[in-house]
């Protein structure tokens, strides 16, 4: 109702999901830009001895998070997506005991490893599974933490910012999926700005770019595995992406 109600007083933001013909709609929904998220603020605080702060350099790459220096090992970190930007895994390298991996088929070369013992990198990026046979080095979720060992129990910290990809991984995420997050640094897209996409498949399903309705699904999708939102900062040099930070209350993992 609050998302009919805020259409109604702003029709500026009614998206019709239109063939490539239609470039003035789209321009007028860039206009708006950040403006797309401003319904979804956040709701919830970190927990008691768990403050809220940046991790990693400032702007784009730096996340904003509760408590990463109070993890104690065992425990996991996943960054998806890194641009050979490796600030946010030095600060968790440096500030936890964590193992930590980092995807990004992206890149030139292997990848960095930055600790042996702590660290891996996969040359892959992470996809829903209906574009698992588009490219050989896509993974879904579920197989990654597979792939890591991580037990079905685990709730690693996830860091993502993968260009509308997230839409096609976290939409299939369900109670029973394995090793969920506790805490999730996202990076959200309406429109992508890359083209054309890594798969064949879209990773918006066929679609240009989301609207309200479709942002406000995927944000109770969220809600309905148990995440609210702790933190939303609008990236300054994307003007269709939000960052936000997630935590899992509902079904919360032990405490370490």
């Amino acid at each position: 109702m609050r998302l009919e109600r805020f259409l109604q007083a702003n029709p500026d933001y009614q998206v019709h999901h239109q063939g490539s013909g239609h470039e003035e709609s789209a321009k007028q929904e860039l206009a708006v830009g950040h403006g797309h998220y401003q319904l979804f603020e956040p709701f919830i605080s970190c927990p008691p001895g768990k403050p809220l702060r940046r991790v990693g350099r400032k702007g784009d790459g730096g996340k904003w998070l509760c408590g990463m220096e109070t993890m104690q090992a065992p425990c996991s970190v996943i960054s998806l997506g890194s641009r050979n930007d490796y600030t946010f895994e030095e600060a968790v390298l440096e500030e936890t005991q964590c193992s930590l991996a980092t995807l990004d088929c992206t890149i030139k070369g292997p990848g960095r490893v930055l600790d042996a013992a702590r660290h891996r990198f996969f040359k892959k990026c992470i996809s829903g599974k209906a574009a698992l046979n588009d490219r050989p080095d896509f993974m879904t979720y579920e197989g990654l933490v597979t792939e890591l060992g991580l037990p079905p129990t685990a709730s690693p910290l996830l860091k993502i910012d993968v260009e509308l990809y997230e839409y096609a991984v976290m939409s299939e995420w369900t109670e029973h999926t394995p090793s969920l997050p506790e805490q999730i640094a996202l990076e959200v897209h309406f429109l992508g700005w890359r083209a054309p996409y890594l798969s064949v498949t879209s990773p918006i399903w066929g679609r240009r770019r989301l609207g309200l309705h479709d942002l406000g699904l995927f944000f109770m999708h969220l809600a309905n595995l148990g995440y609210g939102i702790v933190n939303k900062e609008d990236n300054p040099y994307c003007p269709h992406c939000t960052e936000v930070t997630l935590l899992r209350v509902e079904a919360p993992a032990a405490a370490r």
